[in-house]
């Protein structure tokens, strides 16, 4: 089971905000899961994809919420050397 993805801050590509995405609540979430799931191996995300600000890298994103190319590069990465 893999973390929730947090989200980013505005892009060159979308100059909008996701008011209603909060990354404390994904991270509660995310403790809940870890915390519920026993049976479940986690991977956390927070620390790879994260800025300095510990919202989602605009490296990895175009719009601050979903991956893009170099994000999912990444993920991919970050599952193989956990299996």
């Amino acid at each position: 089971m893999i973390s929730c993805m947090l989200i980013g801050q505005k892009s060159k590509f979308c100059q909008t905000f996701r008011i209603d995405r909060n990354n404390a609540v994904i991270r509660e979430l995310n403790a809940f899961l870890k915390e519920n799931l026993k049976s479940a191996r986690w991977i956390a995300l927070d620390s790879r994809f994260s800025d300095h600000y510990g919202k989602l890298n605009l490296d990895y994103t175009n719009d601050g919420v979903h991956l893009n190319e170099q994000g999912y590069q990444l993920l991919e990465e970050i599952i193989k050397s956990e299996l």
